[in-house]
């Protein structure tokens, strides 16, 4: 899971995604980790391919794949 955070701290590992179900912020591509299954309470809203594949490719940048 990334984390949506509303502190913004203007560094490049932060990728903002506008969409309707999230507040405004951004992805923290720095804080990847596992979430409990019980913490998936409901589906807020999906990402398109184009704004998924671009969070993949930062990810692939800062994890140095």
């Amino acid at each position: 899971m990334l984390a949506h955070t509303r502190s913004l701290r203007g560094n490049q590992w932060e990728h903002p995604c506008p969409k309707p179900f999230l507040r405004e912020g951004a992805f923290r591509l720095q804080q990847i980790h596992s979430v409990p299954i019980a913490k998936l309470m409901r589906k807020l809203g999906v990402l398109i391919t184009s704004e998924l594949a671009a969070i993949e490719q930062k990810l692939r940048v800062r994890l140095k794949l």
